[in-house]
């Protein structure tokens, strides 16, 4: 009875999995529009608004003036991103293994907190994935999920008013880097 109800749910992950894949172009085959779209001081006024934390959108974009978004500067974030997610999930799983007492309501947090990050870098690396195959479609989907997984996480440490590591420092610097890659991405599927 449990095999009849999981082959189903297998066969639409499948299904799922093969349409949001680099092979299938038919449905991700919306490249960006890249004419035009070459950073500039009005492109920075115009985009960094509307990010996350728009000085750090501002600090980043303004290295790559008089360059365009695609595909250098959106890979170059997409990438640092991932590696900006690996570090964290990384200090995230010290803090777990730090504490020794199993039943800590902070180790179950930290724990909780991890096993999100750790779905986060995953979306991302598909993120980076998707960049290497122009499919900026799929990079914004995915890195759309790792802000989603990584806000789960700002919840559950908001419940520890005195946590006493300074993990949330990393966790905002990430969720920056999301947020300038989401902006590029949306801008250049604008047209």
């Amino acid at each position: 009875m449990k095999l009849s109800l999981l082959t189903p749910i297998l066969f639409i992950s499948f299904v799922l999995l093969l349409t949001d894949s680099p092979v299938n172009s038919s449905r991700n085959s919306t490249k960006p529009h890249v004419d035009g779209v070459v950073v500039t001081d009005a492109l920075i006024h115009d985009l960094c608004p509307q990010s996350r934390n728009p000085g750090f959108c501002q600090y980043i974009l303004s290295q790559f003036k008089g360059q365009p978004l695609f595909p250098k500067i959106l890979a170059s974030l997409v990438g640092t991103t991932v590696i900006q997610a690996k570090t964290t999930t990384t200090k995230i799983w010290r803090l777990v293994k730090a504490i020794k007492d199993d039943r800590s309501e902070l180790k179950l947090t930290y724990f909780k907190c991890w096993s999100r990050h750790k779905m986060a870098t995953l979306q991302l690396i598909e993120a980076n994935r998707f960049m290497r195959a122009g499919q900026t479609r799929s990079v914004r989907n995915h890195t759309s999920l790792a802000m989603t997984e990584i806000q789960s996480c700002n919840q559950e440490l908001a419940k520890h008013k005195n946590e006493p590591s300074n993990i949330a420092k990393d966790i905002r610097k990430l969720q920056d880097h999301c947020s300038v890659v989401l902006v590029i991405c949306h801008r250049l599927l604008a047209g």
